[in-house]
């Protein structure tokens, strides 16, 4: 039988994992005063810092100084290549594709397109097959003369009339693709063209490719490193429980990811690892892992597990008897019992890796909730006008919010027990 607690145990045993408390609550900026915000802001949001330590971020505000500024027709040309991803939706030829939601993944819009071809190619290559294996497919069950085939849940006794349809079925996907290689040559033409303006202007996309797969892969070996750790658990204690990874609570409830804004709030839906039990012919969920990157990640996380208990707790008060199966995992009312009757520091556990520092900072909070700091406005008047205002203007929303984040910073400690006992380690990259 798994127990959270033996489970604890074991994680603070370990050398390179920390058990964060209330101790560890600190500052590297007081971000309450006007000096203390200045100092952070001019330091860790000047272009040459961003550039050399977070080229993200960097790109985001070089991109907004250039739809601002509208370099070479920059925005212009974004709205050209979104006209033929639209136009190529409306005719069913690619699913609707928003290019600025490409632009870390820039290449990535090429292979749309090639899958897209492959995938009408294999296409023609059944009807094909299928055209030459006509006369054999006769349903000799139903004691008939007549033959007949069903094609896209339509039955067919004429041959010639089935033929017919096989060709037009073939004439419009070979149609379809040529539209897209006639569609691809443009759209990677205005492409090349986009990136050449952005590398004009001091963006590299090697280095967004770099930092992309930088960021993907500190979060694949993350999760594998937390997953072994959980493994090599279960396997020292000889426990009978399943671990089942890369799980979305809101599949297994069957609930519309578009509604998990509830009205209890925004309901968390995937969740890294979960920890199973048996029980007669359903499974106990004993403990959700949860990995971030960051402490402050956990910030807004929690309340989305709070949310999920409090939906949770009314679907099974009205919907006793309800199942789900899941993944080949049987999932009832006793699934969730831990999850109902207890806080959420009794079936959670947040292993955070990635922070440098070893610090909780309240003022993260303000990052989550409240304070913005790039925006288009912030962009035209403190990098391009050089309006120090434009702090002040920020430094504002500070000290508007302060009580609200004192007030959420005491509800995420009370959430994860950070006073005694909590649930939030740190591990040591």
């Amino acid at each position: 039988m798994f127990k959270i607690r033996e489970f604890h145990d074991y994680l603070k045993d370990m050398k390179d994992i920390i058990h964060m408390n209330d101790t560890f609550i600190g500052s590297r900026f007081d971000m309450t005063s006007y000096d203390g915000f200045e100092y952070f802001v001019k330091k860790h949001y000047s272009i040459e810092h961003m550039k050399e330590y977070n080229y993200i971020k960097y790109v985001k505000v070089q991109r907004e100084i250039l739809c601002t500024l509208n370099v070479d027709n920059y925005v212009k040309k974004i709205e050209e290549i979104n006209k033929i991803f639209i136009e190529l939706n409306k005719q069913n030829i690619l699913p609707y594709i928003d290019f600025k939601k490409y632009l870390f993944k820039i290449y990535s819009i090429f292979d749309l397109f090639k899958n897209r071809v492959n995938i009408y190619s294999g296409s023609i290559k059944k009807i094909n097959n299928f055209r030459k294996t006509i006369n054999k497919d006769v349903d000799d069950t139903n004691n008939i003369d007549q033959p007949y085939w069903y094609v896209q849940g339509k039955r067919f006794i004429d041959k010639e009339k089935l033929i017919l349809r096989l060709e037009h079925g073939q004439k419009k996907l070979t149609e379809r693709i040529k539209i897209l290689e006639e569609k691809y040559k443009v759209v990677k033409s205005m492409i090349l063209d986009f990136i050449e303006i952005e590398t004009k202007n001091g963006i590299d996309h090697s280095e967004i490719a770099k930092s992309c797969a930088f960021r993907t892969h500190l979060g694949i070996r993350s999760e594998d490193r937390i997953n072994n750790i959980i493994y090599k658990f279960i396997k020292d204690n000889k426990l009978n429980v399943d671990y089942l990874i890369n799980t979305n609570i809101l599949k297994l409830l069957n609930v519309n990811m578009e509604k998990r804004s509830t009205i209890f709030g925004e309901i968390k839906g995937e969740a890294d690892g979960l920890i199973l039990s048996k029980k007669n012919d359903s499974y106990i969920i004993d403990c959700i892992i949860e990995v971030k990157s960051t402490i402050r990640a956990t910030f807004e996380d929690t309340n989305k597990f709070v949310n999920l208990k409090k939906y949770i707790t009314e679907l099974f008060a009205n919907n006793p008897d309800i199942s789900y199966d899941y993944r080949g995992y049987k999932f009832t009312k006793e699934s969730f019992i831990n999850i109902i009757e207890k806080p959420m520091q009794y079936w959670t556990i947040y292993m955070c890796v990635g922070d440098n520092d070893i610090i909780i900072e309240k003022s993260q909070l303000f990052f989550v909730n409240c304070l913005k700091i790039i925006d288009s406005e912030f962009i035209k008047r403190y990098y391009l006008n050089n309006d120090n205002t434009a702090i002040e203007d920020k430094f504002q929303i500070i000290v508007n919010n302060i009580d609200n984040v004192n007030y959420q910073f005491d509800e995420w400690s009370t959430n994860i027990n950070l006073h005694n006992n909590s649930n939030l380690y740190l591990l040591k990259i």
